[in-house]
């Protein structure tokens, strides 16, 4: 009978980044990835084998983050957000929900990306630019949109009210 090998890999690993300056790192229990001590990672979130995540970083639930990225210092990946394989995210930068950021792409310091944007594989963004509007802006242009039959008439004051079509979705009144 053959003796099976087994593979054990270290749940902590240390790296000194300059003399006497030692990082920690832990292995996430969801795909292994390398996690700083001093970083908060979701435990649903996936980070894959090879990936680091810097001090100061947070990472939301159900985020996945491919094989050999590296999330910088104070980053912060919001809810469900996919980070291909390769990926570099620039200290201080923001990632909002649901944005999907392709294998290969460097993203600079301090970018924020709005949640729901997609950027291609390769893609390469500068620090400091902002991609998608600010959620206010995207807030405001929903909440103060007013529906066309709804619009004050330019004409009389005595003009009558428009009436609404009535759907068949409708009870009536």
């Amino acid at each position: 009978m053959r003796q099976r090998e087994v593979a054990v890999r270290r749940k902590s690993e240390e790296v000194e980044r300059e003399a006497g300056v030692v990082d920690k790192y832990r292995s996430h229990a969801n795909g292994n990835g390398w996690v700083s001590a001093k970083a908060t990672v979701h435990p649903s979130a996936f980070v894959s084998e090879n990936t680091y995540v810097e001090a100061g970083a947070e990472i939301g639930a159900e985020t996945w983050i491919g094989a050999g990225s590296w999330i910088d210092q104070g980053v912060i990946v919001g809810e469900r957000v996919f980070v291909g394989q390769n990926v570099h995210v620039g200290p201080d930068s923001r990632l909002g929900s649901s944005a999907w950021i392709g294998s290969n792409a460097r993203i600079g310091a301090e970018v924020r990306i709005s949640g729901g944007v997609r950027l291609e594989r390769d893609a390469v963004v500068a620090d400091t630019t902002i991609i998608g509007p600010p959620p206010a802006a995207r807030l405001n242009a929903v909440a103060h949109r007013v529906p066309p039959h709804l619009m004050p008439s330019s004409g009389t004051t005595d003009a009558a009210p428009v009436k609404r079509a009535r759907s068949r979705y409708t009870r009536a009144a």
